[in-house]
């Protein structure tokens, strides 16, 4: 039976008990008195138990054993329903924070799209840039391949133009050679003339005056050629730098005053040399004296240089420091390339780069003059020069003070590297301390612009000690 049927029922038997109180109230019957009471089942006249009354008491036991079963059943229902709305609650909840963990993640994941494709593009980028660069590369490849070949090709140059020199060297050394054996027959023939005017001198019988001059005649003579080693050396310096000096010589040559604190400081820096590197030889003490002395003001040009003597001296030191001679069509040539080179272009060779990092003397200064001190050059000027100190460099032009003074260090340099190889062990020291003297005086002299007054040819700057060679 359903709670719906168990309600009709307890309806029904209420809907029956009224109408039979208030059916007949005010009636005085004995059927009023036939039930004891309201749950009694038995008959107040015989006390037997009536049927119908009992099966309808037990119905309505049993509707309300159902009413209440029924009632416990809505109140579990309810507090069902009570933790469900719960339930509902949190899951309504809960379904929020997810929603927004959702919105959250969702632009995340857009923010993270969006990096993606940043980060695509700077990928795509430096693809690009990858391949730019190994462009780069196969180009600096084929300029590192062309400067090499230009490089060997300069060397070869060199190698063929100091064969010739050393050709042009052996020839002079020869003519010399032949010179020095005519000077020795013109010594024997003295010789043999001496003794015969000594021999005339003891079988004749002279005054007194003629005599004393045949006696100052005879040690004329006599100290004249006595030494006629020295008197060797001499016409080979006279002749091998075609001067037109007087030369005078005495017996007491070697009998001169010199400081010998000097020469044991250039015997010490001699014997010093040969030990240690040639990279190494400006920290020599007497090398030091010279560089303050001499050559670090010889290579200052003036107070507005274009050049870094440190630079100069560095290349001078490793014999890449190159001057020649400038004919006027060069000049011109460069004049006219810097007038027309209106605006700057932009160096992408690797030779030009080399070009612009060597010194400071590359095309892309304005010229204006010599390279080195700035000074105008004039067009009526013949004696131009001009130089590069590295291999990778343009040639710049340079005027003859300049070149003086860049090639009488270049000489005082190339002296040492000539002492260091040994090529003057032979030499007396003294012979040796008046060449680095007379190499000293030079510079100083081309500091001072007094070459001239020197006696010395100034294109002749490099050819100062030819007695050495």
């Amino acid at each position: 039976m359903t709670d719906t049927q168990a309600q009709q029922g307890i309806t029904h038997f209420r809907i029956n008990n009224e109408l039979d109180v208030y059916s007949a109230p005010n009636i005085n019957c004995s059927c009023q008195y036939w039930l004891v009471s309201d749950q009694s089942e038995n008959c107040g006249l015989c006390d037997q138990v009536i049927p119908i009354v009992k099966q309808h008491h037990e119905n309505i036991t049993g509707l309300k054993e159902q009413a209440a079963e029924s009632e416990t059943k809505l109140t579990e229902k309810q507090a069902l329903y009570k933790a469900y709305n719960n339930d509902i609650k949190s899951l309504e909840n809960e379904h929020g924070r997810r929603q927004e963990l959702i919105t959250n993640m969702t632009n995340q994941i857009q923010s993270l799209n969006e990096d993606i494709e940043i980060v695509q593009l700077k990928h795509k980028d430096e693809i690009a840039h990858t391949i730019e660069i190994e462009h780069s590369k196969k180009l600096v490849e084929i300029e590192l391949h062309e400067l090499t070949q230009k490089l060997f090709e300069e060397v070869n140059t060199m190698i063929l133009a100091e064969k010739e020199e050393k050709i042009l060297i052996q020839e002079q050394h020869d003519k010399v050679g032949q010179q020095l054996k005519n000077a020795e027959t013109e010594l024997v023939n003295v010789q043999l003339a001496l003794s015969q005017v000594r021999t005339d001198m003891t079988d004749q019988d002279f005054n007194s005056q003629p005599q004393l001059n045949n006696s100052c005649s005879f040690s004329s003579v006599f100290s004249t050629h006595e030494n006629y080693t020295l008197r060797a050396q001499l016409d080979m310096s006279s002749l091998l730098s075609d001067q037109s000096q007087v030369i005078e010589i005495n017996q007491e040559y070697h009998q001169q005053v010199h400081d010998l604190d000097l020469i044991a400081e250039f015997k010490q820096f001699t014997e010093s040399i040969n030990s240690i590197s040639f990279s190494k030889l400006l920290n020599l003490p007497f090398m030091k004296s010279c560089l303050k002395s001499d050559i670090e003001p010889c290579l200052r040009f003036g107070l507005n240089p274009k050049l870094s003597s440190k630079k100069i001296l560095e290349a001078i030191q490793v014999k890449t420091c190159l001057v020649e001679p400038c004919s006027r069509a060069f000049l011109q040539e460069k004049l006219s390339q810097q007038q027309q080179e209106v605006v700057v272009k932009v160096k992408t060779r690797l030779w030009d780069r080399f070009s612009s990092n060597g010194g400071g003397n590359g095309g892309n200064h304005e010229f204006s003059g010599c390279q080195a001190c700035g000074r105008t050059i004039e067009e009526d000027e013949t004696d131009c020069w001009r130089f590069r100190i590295s291999y990778f460099d343009e040639w710049s032009i340079i005027d003859r003070y300049c070149y003086d003074k860049i090639a009488s260090v270049m000489e005082f340099f190339c002296f040492l590297r000539r002492l260091k190889d040994g090529t003057y062990k032979q030499v007396d020291i003294f012979i040796l301390y008046q060449a680095c003297s007379r190499l000293r005086l030079q510079i100083m002299g081309t500091l001072s612009t007094l070459l001239d007054q020197f006696g010395l040819d100034s294109t002749k700057v490099a050819s100062s000690s030819p007695e050495l060679r």
